[in-house]
């Protein structure tokens, strides 16, 4: 199994490599406090080169127009963003939210295209909505 890459992957997964056997969780309260964890001693004994390398990213090259560099170091200036990095993670983050979100909205358009809604369906689903509405205590907004 390979080593968590996010916070979504910690799951008490065991670790490869070096602490193939050792569980995140040991791995965590070694780095809180070494030797909490029975098997923390065999963290202690593995070099931190391979601890460290067993979580690292893969560092790309991106050439980018002066103009967009500028911003970001406006926006570093101004504690939007810790770093160059960290502006550039932000964005491409976006963009990969973005395009796992259109997959989804794909996906539930495609199903309901297939599986469309009987006129049944449609009538129970408008009178439920009418029902949650008045049931809903409305007071005066103005």
């Amino acid at each position: 199994m390979p080593f968590p890459r996010s916070n979504t992957d910690i799951d008490d997964q065991p670790l490869a490599d070096a602490h193939a056997g050792v569980a995140l969780t040991d791995v965590i309260l070694a780095e809180i406090s070494p030797g909490t964890s029975p098997n923390a001693r065999s963290l202690e004994r593995s070099s931190d080169t391979r601890r460290y390398t067993g979580c690292m990213t893969t560092q790309i090259a991106v050439k980018l127009p002066d103009a967009v560099v500028a911003t970001i170091d406006d926006l570093v200036a101004q504690g939007r963003f810790d770093s160059r990095s960290a502006a550039v993670r932000a964005g491409l983050d976006m963009v990969t939210r973005h395009a796992r979100d259109d997959a989804i909205d794909r996906a539930v358009t495609d199903g309901f295209r297939r599986f469309p809604e009987s006129p049944q369906e449609l009538r129970d689903a408008h009178r439920l909505a009418i029902d949650a509405i008045e049931e809903e205590p409305w007071e005066p907004w103005w």
